[in-house]
């Protein structure tokens, strides 16, 4: 499980894996924008590199592993300044969306058919009503809405089941789950895909993900509990 633990003054999600092996760490000096991954039948090594928005690297990694693999992979990232992504999950098709909290009082409508078709968010701090736009498409014949109060409850983890629904892959049902209940799963069939995102080490600060003509995928964004706290102090 994720624990706040590590390099001083950093937050660490992990490691995950096996025991053995030598203790590896990459303290970047910028956003890192590159990910090279070289493998074959394991992951043999890693390269991380920190560039500007034009391109220029201004630090990198040495390879994290040994000389194997036949294949190599090149990811790069985007995310929000300041937050850490727990993944996106579900299908690959679509356009990035995000939605950054406001407050810790959340109210979140699902509106759902054969699959999740459209969120909607609304965050509270102090007199102020945070909301996002509507995100997904205008189909849906379901529409359930429920508030996750944070003076007695928070939210702990998503998990959602995804599969390919006329072309695209899509999330077919939803699930949010916090300390004291679960809220779903919404949607009228299981998907031939399972993943479940829990919040470690960190606090939950928003979702992104992508969207076509339905939700395609979703992930959860968490800061640290300092810089959490200094956002709803402001």
């Amino acid at each position: 499980m994720g624990k706040i633990s590590g390099e001083e003054g950093w937050l660490s999600l992990g490691p995950w894996g096996g025991k053995g092996g030598a203790y590896a760490t990459y303290k970047p000096d910028g956003p890192i924008m590159q990910i090279t991954i070289r493998y074959g039948e394991v992951i043999d090594s890693i390269l991380f590199e920190s560039k500007s928005r034009d391109g220029v690297i201004i630090g990198s990694s040495v390879k994290i592993g040994g000389s194997g693999g036949g294949s190599s992979a090149k990811g790069n990232i985007s995310g929000e300044e300041g937050l850490i992504s727990l993944g996106i999950q579900g299908g690959k098709e679509g356009a990035y969306w995000v939605y950054r909290a406001d407050g810790p009082t959340m109210q979140i409508s699902v509106r759902y058919g054969q699959v999740i078709d459209s969120l909607l968010f609304k965050s509270k701090s102090c007199d102020c009503v945070g909301r996002s736009v509507k995100i997904g498409g205008s189909g849906g014949y379901t529409t359930v809405t429920f508030c996750i109060d944070s003076s007695v409850e928070q939210l702990t983890s998503i998990s959602l089941t995804y599969e390919d629904f006329r072309g695209e892959g899509t999330v077919v049902s939803l699930c949010f789950n916090t300390n004291l209940r679960k809220y779903g799963p919404f949607g009228s069939r299981t998907g031939t895909s399972s993943r479940s995102i829990p919040i470690e080490g960190g606090v939950f600060a928003g979702f992104h993900g992508r969207v076509g003509t339905y939700l395609t995928a979703i992930g959860i964004l968490v800061a640290h509990p300092k810089v959490n706290s200094q956002i709803l102090q402001r």
